[in-house]
Parts: C-alpha cells; sequence; structure tokens
C-alpha cells in the first residue's frame, strides 16, 4: 500500500466543487470514459454522483498498450501521447455511443516511460465539437498525480457538457428543466480548446 493513499484518493466532496451536482444530470450528454494509468478511478468517482445513471453509459480500462490498440485504435508508436489520448476518447465515444467520451493516459511512477517524465499526462476529450487532448504535468507520488488527473479530467467533462449546452442555446432554466437538445454530430472540428 502506497504511504498516505488514503488521504489522497478523491472523494465524492472533493469533486463537488467542479460541477453543481443537481443540474449536472439535467444538463444532458451521456458520458463514457477510456481510462490507462488512471485505472477506472474516473468512472468511480462519476458513479458517486447522484443520478450519474441517467447519463454515465460505461468505459475501458485500457491499461496496457495492446489493449489501447485493440480496443481503442491506438496507433502504433507512444501511447502517452496528445494523439493517443484522442485516439482512446474518440474510440470510447464511438464504442459506448456517448456525446462524450473522456480518457486519461500517462506517467504516474515512479519509472520514466516512452521517455516521458513521472507527472506527463494527457487528457482527451471528445465531443460534437471535436476532439482536443490537454498536457498537465503533475507532481507528486503516484496516488497523488493519479488523484490530479482524474480531478482535472473531471474538469475537463464539465467544460464539454458546457459546451454542448452553449451550443444547443439552452438557457439556464432550460437546463434545469432537462431542456437540452443533442444531436450535434455534424460539427466537425474544435475552433478552440474546451
Amino acid at each position: 500500500m502506497i504511504q498516505g493513499a488514503d488521504q489522497s484518493e478523491p472523494t465524492l466532496g472533493e469533486i463537488n466543487h467542479l460541477a453543481d451536482l443537481p443540474s449536472f444530470g439535467a444538463a444532458g450528454g451521456s458520458v463514457s470514459v477510456a481510462e490507462s494509468f488512471t485505472g477506472g478511478w474516473l468512472a468511480l468517482r462519476l458513479v458517486e454522483i447522484p443520478g450519474s445513471g441517467d447519463w454515465f453509459k460505461g468505459g475501458v480500462v485500457a491499461y496496457t498498450d495492446e489493449v489501447k490498440r485493440r480496443l481503442l485504435d491506438v496507433d502504433d508508436g507512444p501511447v502517452i501521447s496528445r494523439e493517443a489520448a484522442m485516439q482512446m476518447a474518440r474510440a470510447v465515444r464511438e464504442l459506448i455511443r456517448t456525446d462524450i467520451g473522456v480518457a486519461t493516459t500517462g506517467v504516474a511512477g515512479p519509472d520514466t516511460q516512452e521517455g516521458r517524465s513521472v507527472g506527463t499526462v494527457y487528457v482527451g476529450v471528445s465531443s460534437p465539437a471535436g476532439t482536443e487532448a490537454f498536457l498537465l504535468e503533475l507532481h507528486g507520488c503516484p496516488t497523488e498525480i493519479r488523484r490530479s488527473a482524474v480531478e482535472h479530467a473531471f474538469e475537463r467533462l464539465c467544460r464539454a457538457r458546457g459546451e454542448i449546452r452553449r451550443a444547443n442555446g439552452a438557457s439556464a432554466e432550460q437546463e434545469g428543466r432537462g431542456g437540452l437538445r443533442l444531436g450535434l454530430a455534424s460539427a466537425e472540428g474544435p475552433e478552440d480548446q474546451l
């Protein structure tokens, strides 16, 4: 057991500040995740949100390169990269047929991997607006790095859901009543980062 692991694992209370939970589910947009080094922590945290069964559809824990390539269509080459994070997010979104796919890939340590330093993390997000990946340089023990990655991935998920709301022209009142319309599959690529 990693020393201090109990204090480092994210709790529901710690992620509540990232989203208004009563409106999170009402905002619309189904979600799937593809996780590598976070090993299911993001999915675990999502299912802890009341009502998550209405929008969280599932995920894939692709810890090895082989599984990333076979199930998530990750190309040959580095799996700790912007491209791999984007491919993972896009593939899980298509595989599970959700509006948003979120992916995590990185190096929690204690050793470097693929020439990447400990704490190098990519979070990929795929939505009707397009697919993007974000580089994080995190610090701490492996548990702290995983915890921070989950928090950042959840933030990006919240932003992607906000983009869907804005793209659909939903007002704050409509969001609270579940008035959000989806189906922007014709949108091509992102103009800006989420």
